[in-house]
């Protein structure tokens, strides 16, 4: 069964591109690209500013998802004296995210933990609703698969995203 969303809106995340990114030369002696180790871009001095700049290189990536905001769960952790671990989070169709070709052969999704989420626009007219950028930058910080409890298929992700200045 396929439940429609709650007043959806079309979400654009700029995802990392791992491959562009390992591929990645920047100016300079600085190595670049992408630290396996850390499972992160690397960071580089440009050799004429000075200034440490990240060598990640992300994609565009659009799929419609509602927004939810868990206020009884921001009061609770609040409440217990530990900091909320999320702001908000996106509801996302697998059928949508399949479509749009985000998901992948093994049924993981290709918009991961650390992509940036840069806007909110209306599905149909195209009218930017939210920009998210400078000191209101919005980082996924989870990806889960869920279900609407209908059937035994997981037919969700959820992406759970916080207001930050740098990602996780």
């Amino acid at each position: 069964m396929w439940v429609p969303l709650h007043n959806p809106v079309l979400v654009i995340v700029d995802a990392v591109d791992a491959a562009a990114t390992r591929a990645f030369d920047p100016p300079g002696e600085d190595p670049g690209g992408f630290d396996d180790l850390l499972k992160q871009p690397s960071a580089y001095r440009d050799p004429v500013s000075g200034e440490r700049r990240d060598a990640v290189q992300t994609v565009e990536r659009q799929f419609l998802a509602q927004i939810e905001m868990d206020l009884e769960a921001i009061k609770r952790m609040t409440a217990s004296g530990d900091i909320p671990d999320f702001d908000m989070v996106l509801v996302a169709h697998v059928r949508d995210l399949t479509r749009r070709g985000y998901v992948n052969a093994d049924g993981s999704c290709t918009i991961q933990i650390g992509d940036r989420v840069r806007e909110f626009q209306h599905p149909r007219r195209a009218e930017v609703m939210d920009r998210f950028d400078g000191n209101h930058t919005v980082w996924i910080d989870e990806v889960r698969s869920a279900s609407w409890g209908f059937s035994g298929r997981r037919d969700l992700f959820l992406f759970f995203c916080t207001k930050k200045t740098e990602p996780i």
